[in-house]
């Protein structure tokens, strides 16, 4: 017989004294999980398959049979969609649990055995928790398994009622009461490839600033083979700035900066142009007129005054002929 330990947890099990003869108080609840998954030296689990294993343990029917969904499992484990992940296929490797899918909106049905029990159809593969694949390999890997288990994020059909999600504080003006800010989020996320159901768990899940965020980012980053599973785990596991984005928007300020230049330029030739012109004829006319006098001095010719009466006059002329006279 298999040796188990108690871990405080879910659901209710017979009462039993601990070792220092105390009996649990009225109403505590416990799950029994086996001391070979406690201390797991022998399987080789992971911290994080440990305590997936409670969790299961403690949603489990008495057949070993549960349906709790990712978003569920996420809460109740304390960790991101991809070591959830890892965590099941550690315990479907060993043996200790089967997973079933039941369909698109359901969640996974689970089957939780103990160490050395078999699982009808299930086959133990040795655990490599450190697979020797290339970045872009492993990037393209995680991007399926982000889109094949978000279908579980569904809360409708869990085996237990969904525990509140942490959501991320959301900026004060940035979400329309009515609504209208997430059907932009959901519909601009769709356009990226993503599902509607995915989609919408994001939007719920996650602030529209991250999203926004991420959307924008998503140009600036290495090309994938699939760029919606690649948005949808950039979102869940928040990844940082792409490097390339600072440069992208110093060129985009300094851009803006030399056409808010230019427009300036612009505005102070037309105001100079409109002084310009309020100013009376002879005003206006002033400056060529003494520019041909000392034109006439520089030759050794000495303007006489009716020369310079009747320069003057063509001068007048030109203005208002509209010759544009500076």
């Amino acid at each position: 017989m298999t040796a188990t330990g108690t871990v405080h947890f879910a659901d209710a099990l017979p009462l039993v004294r601990d070792q220092a003869g105390r009996t649990p108080a009225p109403g505590a609840h416990f799950t029994q999980i086996a001391t070979a998954v406690v201390r797991g030296r022998s399987l080789g689990l992971s911290p994080w398959a440990k305590l997936l294993y409670v969790v299961l343990r403690s949603y489990a029917a008495p057949d070993g049979t549960c349906f709790p969904g990712y978003a569920t499992l996420q809460a109740d484990v304390g960790c991101g969609i991809n070591q959830l992940t890892r965590a099941v296929r550690e315990l479907e490797a060993v043996g200790l649990v089967a997973r079933r899918r039941r369909g698109q909106g359901r969640p996974t049905l689970y089957t939780v055995r103990s160490p050395g029990e078999r699982i009808p159809g299930a086959t133990q593969t040795p655990v490599n928790r450190e697979p020797c694949f290339t970045p872009s390999v492993k990037l393209e890997s995680l991007q399926r398994v982000a889109e094949q288990d978000s279908v579980e994020l569904d809360p409708e059909e869990q085996h237990h009622p969904q525990p509140p999600r942490k959501l991320a504080p959301t900026p004060i003006g940035r979400r329309d009461p009515s609504g209208a800010s997430d059907d932009v989020l959901v519909a601009a996320l769709i356009a990226h490839g993503v599902t509607p159901s995915v989609a919408q768990g994001l939007v719920t899940s996650y602030s529209p600033t991250t999203i926004r965020q991420q959307l924008n980012w998503l140009p600036h980053r290495s090309p994938a083979k699939n760029p919606a599973g690649q948005l949808v785990l950039a979102i869940r596991e928040g990844w940082p700035e792409p490097p390339d984005v600072a440069a992208a928007q110093k060129r985009t300020a300094a851009a803006a900066h030399r056409a808010e230049e230019a427009k300036r330029n612009d505005l102070e030739d037309e105001a100079r142009r409109r002084e310009w012109e309020a100013k009376p004829p002879e005003e206006r006319i002033a400056g060529r007129l003494a520019f041909w006098i000392q034109g006439r001095r520089a030759k050794r010719h000495e303007p006489t005054p009716a020369e310079i009466a009747g320069r003057k006059a063509e001068l007048l002329a030109e203005l208002a002929a509209g010759g544009g006279v500076s």
